[in-house]
């Protein structure tokens, strides 16, 4: 894990003004692209009693998927996204891969398939 961050960090530092611009606009694009579709409780593990906290592991996993996925796409198939939505945070893989061990290598790649593979089965 160290030296995946390692080397996103090196890549980032040799960008231009101009490529961090675009990737801060397309960051700025998806949160409002996800609020739009899960409201509050974009990035969310919700508990009995509330709509939970926000989860750095669920944004990074929700806002991959968005980076991958046409827009039109999106666009069209944004009630089945939601109901798979709901699918992912009931997923005991996807909650223990987000909340316990997302230090680990595998893990968090099976956290990435998880999400292409259930948000993305419209």
């Amino acid at each position: 894990m160290d030296d995946f961050l390692e080397k996103a960090m090196r890549k980032l530092n040799k960008m231009s003004q101009i490529e961090i611009s675009e990737i801060e606009a397309n960051f700025i694009r998806i949160m409002e692209l996800t609020f739009n579709i899960f409201g509050k409780s974009n990035f969310r593990l919700p508990t009995e009693y509330s709509r939970g906290r926000i989860n750095i592991a669920i944004m990074e996993t929700i806002y991959y998927f968005f980076s991958c996925t046409d827009y039109n796409i999106i666009k069209s198939h944004k009630n089945e996204i939601l109901k798979n939505h709901s699918l992912l945070i009931s997923n005991s893989n996807y909650i223990d891969s987000v909340r316990f061990s997302t230090g680990s290598t595998n893990r968090v790649k099976n956290q990435f398939g998880l999400v292409i593979e259930i948000l993305g089965n419209y």
